[in-house]
């Protein structure tokens, strides 16, 4: 009769494991669905063992009980502290797990299952990062997220319009995408890291056009610097009757003005310099783009109309066919004052007096080498004396009145001896008066 009977802590009681079983399930409704079980010794006067053996009886039979932490919690527990939950939000907006673990003793966990099988049944918020939102404070951070953007002009660092104006992170990469793919929000996003709105690219695009349409050219890189990503396949599909180069792209009003030049350069016979064609700077890669874009400019090159002296300048061949006889009629000149410079030296050299009768020997080469036949004796010895008449100039000598090339030597030295006996004699006359 005494076997499976429980006797209570004092020992004058006693009670049987059904009747045990029972009274758990009265504390745990009494306590509200939730109850610590080290809390039952001391309530049902029943030794621990015999409480614990009894828990877990209940716990295989009833699937709505489950032991946290030491604790019995029942599902409608979890249902009432959901409710209590959603309550606290709505009057606060938003709440981190960790919060509502520290405040009602229960760990994150736990929390976090409770919440997420009851979100949008009892609990009406959003569960990001955490953290559990209303719909009313994400339509309130979604309506500023929405302001903000749509007031921007210019491309934005997102992480930094969050810093400005306190967005939650998550919640705001979230509104952005949702306002983006609605096509509320007109722009191109770039992740999580910058947004450019679509009326920036649209004054963007408008000036871009307006300085094409008045300059007739613009570089790629100055599109480049616009975020834009193939400016050149922008540029055709915006003006398919440009002129695409190296380095920008030029209008085709600008290739026609190049032309017209051209034409006016073969009719003149002048010359295009094609740098000055333009009012912008162009590289050789971008002057052989507008050769090669031009037909009138290629087949000018071609025919040989005009002549291509480097990457920029073009001659027209009137002009230098006519430079080229201008050239060939100096040149000839040159030559020829050239070669009679040099028989006026080689003559003077040969012609310089030497030691001796080298001179008389140089001048007899002289002379039969220039008259092409053998001088008479007479002319040779005048030729003698020419050189021995310039020797003596070149060292400083004083020559005499008297001296003729066309008189012999002999003759001037008889004449100069008659003249010394008379000088001489009329000195001796001199002496004896």
């Amino acid at each position: 009769l005494m076997e499976g009977l429980l006797f209570t802590t004092n020992g004058k009681e006693y009670v049987t494991p059904k009747q045990l079983h029972n009274e758990v399930e009265d504390e745990i409704l009494t306590h509200g669905g939730r109850v610590n079980i080290t809390d039952l010794p001391a309530i049902l006067n029943v030794d621990l063992p015999h409480i614990e053996r009894a828990v877990q009886e209940l716990l295989a039979k009833d699937g709505d009980l489950q032991m946290i932490n030491g604790e019995l919690i029942t599902s409608y527990y979890c249902d009432s502290l959901a409710e209590e939950i959603n309550g606290a939000l709505q009057a606060a907006g938003k709440g981190t797990l960790g919060d509502l673990a520290i405040q009602h003793n229960l760990s994150t966990e736990f929390v976090q299952r409770l919440v997420e099988a009851r979100l949008g049944v009892v609990i009406e918020a959003k569960l990001s990062g955490g953290t559990l939102y209303t719909a009313a404070y994400v339509s309130r951070h979604t309506a500023r997220v929405r302001g903000v953007l749509s007031a921007l002009t210019r491309p934005v660092s997102l992480p930094q319009l969050i810093r400005t104006y306190g967005f939650n992170e998550t919640l705001f990469h979230d509104a952005i995408c949702e306002l983006h793919t609605s096509g509320r929000l007109m722009g191109t996003l770039q992740g999580k890291t910058s947004f450019t709105p679509a009326v920036h690219l649209t004054l963007q695009m408008a000036t871009v056009n307006a300085f094409f349409r008045q300059n007739g050219v613009i570089e790629y890189e100055a599109l480049a610097k616009m975020q834009l990503k193939d400016p050149r396949a922008y540029l055709q599909a915006e003006h398919p009757d440009g002129v695409p180069l190296s380095s920008c792209y030029m209008a085709r009003e600008q290739l026609t003005n190049v032309e017209a030049e051209l034409e006016e350069v073969c009719n003149s016979g002048g010359t295009l310099e094609l740098r000055s064609c333009v009012a912008f700077s162009l590289t050789d890669s971008d002057l052989d783009s507008i050769v090669s874009a031009s037909a009138a400019l290629s087949a000018a090159v071609a025919s040989k109309r005009v002549i291509r002296l480097n990457s920029a300048l073009f001659a027209s061949a009137q002009l230098v066919q006519c430079c080229t006889d201008m050239l060939e009629g100096f040149a000839q000149e040159r030559v020829k004052g050239m070669q009679q410079v040099r028989v006026t030296s080689v003559s003077t050299t040969l012609q310089q007096p030497s030691a001796g009768g080298k001179g008389r020997a140089a001048a007899k080469a002289v002379e039969e080498e220039v008259d092409g036949k053998k001088v008479s004796k007479g002319k040779a010895k005048k030729a003698a004396k020419r050189d021995e008449l310039l020797a003596s100039v070149l060292a400083g000598d004083e020559l005499d009145e008297e001296d003729d090339l066309d008189e012999p030597s002999s003759k001037k030295k008889g004449k100069k001896g008659k003249a010394k006996r008379s000088g001489g004699g009329g000195g001796g006359g001199g002496s004896g008066g």
